[in-house]
């Protein structure tokens, strides 16, 4: 019966040994988690006219192509003041707060509503925004003809002007409030693009033809003014968002990236003035935002490269780090001081020499060194960076030497001093001698039991 819970005890301690063995022993090694994605906007971020948004809008390229997990709140009509006041909602606050990554589409309703509000007011005789806004989603040439005559002025309006000036305001606003929630976090805001600069090759009437160059003039002057304005707000932020230049990627694409269509080749014009980009100008906007993405996370791990370069050559003491183990733990208490942006970091050490003792021949003795190996982890990229260390030797100090003493009478205080410790455990009172004693049979007894006590249960 011994031998068999004898045999247990050491069948669980060989598990346990096992089960140590494989646990990690990197320094701070965290694993990488999966990055964040948090999509925020109008239409065209929620993928407005695809006929599956949730693979095909943009923020869904990205998160594949990036490996990221995204949440997409974007949402149909929305304007810089309606994701202000959505940035208060519970659950998209929470995404906010969480993120490690956002992106911004927002102006292009902000605009639009201007527009719509000017020509209204232009044409007169009652008419509202929301009706203009109704005939320009039909096939109506005559009243596209009389709107087009207005366009010109539009831009130099006093409703252009008020809605620009509101959007910069609330732009503004939004970035704040994001970053107030999570300092961290990378904010990407797109450009505005012209949706309707390819109309004008797709007429073959000359009159229609003039019609949209002025409705693509037109538009490249309203949203050239609010890419301007995103631009002033990203200054005025001292850079708390990336500008992504969406309007300069789709100007150099001769393929159509929008859902506006003119056609005119069978003498009555037909058109569609939709604005959102198709699934062709989908993937062009997830490849000009994973660049912007790229090249700021890069940024990001360069300058943590350069804190740490900065640092220079750092020293330890032998009596700290004495050996590749002991330094391991040096090392480990280095990383915690380092704070880096949100960067996260983790450390081994590599190519370690130990450092040797100053002796009475050679006092100073030889200093040691190893590399700091530090990672760097930042949005799902990693960087890493040697920091050297020289571990200091302890140097040599000879005793105190009494000159009133021979060599030998120097050294006897310390021989003394250990015999008479011998002495004194071997001669000790007897008291202590059998305190000890009834200690001892005290653990053999409770010893016993045990053992009798594991018998009887087998």
């Amino acid at each position: 019966m011994r031998k068999k819970v004898l045999k247990q005890f050491f069948a669980l301690m060989s598990s346990l040994c096992m089960i140590m063995c494989l646990m990690p022993t990197a320094v701070n090694a965290n694993d990488t988690d999966i990055v964040k994605y948090v999509a925020l906007g109008d239409s065209i971020t929620s993928g407005y006219g695809l006929t599956h948004p949730e693979n095909q809008a943009f923020p869904a390229l990205i998160a594949k192509e990036q490996n990221y997990s995204v949440v997409n709140r974007g949402q149909a009509g929305l304007t810089s003041e309606g994701l202000l006041t959505l940035l208060a909602d519970q659950d998209v606050a929470g995404d906010v707060a969480s993120a490690d990554i956002i992106s911004i589409t927002i102006g292009g309703n902000d605009l639009m509503n201007a527009l719509y509000a000017y020509l209204a007011e232009q044409f007169g005789n009652g008419m509202t925004a929301d009706y203009v806004k109704d005939q320009f989603e039909t096939n109506n040439t005559v009243f596209l003809a009389q709107a087009i005559s207005h366009l010109d002025s539009f831009g130099e309006s006093e409703i252009a002007a008020k809605a620009l000036t509101t959007f910069g305001i609330k732009l503004y606003s939004i970035i704040a409030a994001i970053k107030k929630a999570n300092p961290d976090v990378l904010i990407f805001v797109s450009t505005q693009y012209n949706p309707y600069q390819w109309l004008p090759d797709q007429c073959t009437n000359l009159l229609y033809k003039d019609y949209a160059q002025k409705i693509t003039a037109a538009f490249n002057d309203g949203v050239s003014a609010l890419n301007t304005m995103i631009n002033s707000t990203a200054f005025q932020s001292n850079g708390a968002f990336t500008v992504v230049d969406v309007y300069g990627a789709f100007a150099n694409s001769y393929v159509n990236l929008s859902n506006a269509q003119f056609n005119d080749t069978m003498g009555i014009p037909t058109y569609n003035l939709d604005f959102h980009p198709n699934t062709a100008g989908h993937q062009v906007i997830a490849d000009t935002m994973i660049t912007a993405m790229n090249a700021s996370i890069k940024k990001v791990l360069e300058n943590a490269e350069a804190s740490l370069t900065a640092l220079g050559t750092l020293t330890a003491d032998q009596k700290d780090v004495s050996s590749q183990e002991t330094a391991q733990a040096w090392v480990a208490n280095q990383v915690k001081t380092l704070s880096i942006a949100g960067v996260n970091l983790s450390a081994t050490v590599d190519q370690f020499v130990l450092p040797v003792a100053g002796t009475a021949s050679q006092p100073t003795g030889t200093n040691g060194s190893f590399s700091m190996r530090v990672t760097l982890q930042y949005a799902g990229q990693s960087k890493t960076v040697d920091v050297p260390v020289t571990i200091k030797a302890t140097a040599y100090s000879a005793p105190v030497v009494d000159d009133n003493k021979t060599e030998e009478e120097n050294k006897q205080p310390q021989e003394t001093h250990k015999t008479e410790k011998v002495e004194s455990v071997n001669t000790g009172d007897s008291t202590n001698i059998m305190g000890y004693t009834a200690m001892m049979l005290t653990s053999m007894v409770l010893l016993m039991k045990t053992i009798r006590k594991k018998q009887s249960l087998d």
